[in-house]
């Protein structure tokens, strides 16, 4: 059976939370689970009926599963409140007709700033293997969905930053510079969520640029400034680029070929 693109990230996703759970022991409770996904999932429903479309469940069960794999919160309350903002900012906040933010990256994002979550990006740790699976499997998903650009340019970058920071600045020996590179989240977030199709600009030209910028103010902000998790906030705040790059630098918008929904 052919996968979708949507199916693939599913499929991803899913083994990424099996991974968590067998081999870094990382327990997510089923209560977070059962409410996580069944808030997105209503969410979901509720604005489909109210705008007449139909039941755009792979959307919202994708943004369920990214919630699980990267926040964390003190209570499930937080987790319902975290799953209707994802949901909610893809019909509420919008301009020319399409969302304007990640879902995933918006609701992880507003609760941060609430002091309502956290993020953990070393749960992963830095086990080739699942490196090379998060890679592999996420090329795939990003050719696709016609988005590959966007995380070799996040990663390239990034990198670049990496080794002048390490090798060429500090002073540091090869072993510090690549053990920066093996963070399995550094890709997990090349792959799956700044690379959205939805939400990155249409034009090849001006996603390389943009994503660059993000790279860069990254790496500014969390290696000089010591901002904690400050491509979550710059990704957050480069969204609003979106427009204006598409309208300076106008391409074909991208459409899911498995449903028609721009939601």
């Amino acid at each position: 059976m052919k996968l979708t693109i949507r199916e693939g990230q599913i499929a991803l996703q899913s083994l990424l939370i099996m991974i968590l759970i067998s081999l870094f022991s990382v327990i997510i409770p089923i209560h977070r689970i059962v409410f996580i996904i069944s808030s997105c999932l209503l969410t979901q429903f509720f604005f489909d009926l109210k705008f007449s479309r139909k039941f755009n469940y792979k959307s919202s069960f994708i943004t369920s599963m990214s919630l699980l794999l990267l926040i964390k919160t003190p209570h499930y309350s937080f987790d319902v409140i975290a799953s209707v903002l994802a949901i909610s900012s893809k019909f509420l906040i919008r301009m020319d007709r399409k969302h304007i933010f990640n879902p995933a990256n918006f609701a992880i994002v507003m609760l941060m700033l609430f002091g309502w979550a956290w993020v953990t990006p070393m749960q992963w740790g830095q086990d080739i293997w699942v490196l090379l699976i998060v890679t592999l499997f996420g090329t795939w998903l990003c050719y696709k969905a016609q988005r590959l650009d966007v995380p070799l340019v996040f990663l390239f970058v990034t990198w670049a930053l990496l080794f002048h920071r390490h090798v060429l600045f500090l002073g540091d020996p090869l072993p510090i510079f690549f053990h920066r590179l093996s963070v399995v989240s550094l890709y997990v977030f090349a792959f799956l969520m700044i690379s959205d199709p939805k939400t990155t600009p249409h034009r090849l030209g001006a996603r390389m640029m943009w994503v660059s910028m993000i790279a860069i103010m990254s790496f500014v902000i969390e290696n000089h400034y010591f901002v904690r998790h400050g491509t979550l906030y710059v990704l957050f705040a480069f969204a609003f680029f979106n427009g204006l790059l598409n309208k300076t630098l106008p391409g074909k918008e991208f459409v899911w070929k498995d449903s028609a929904a721009s939601y």
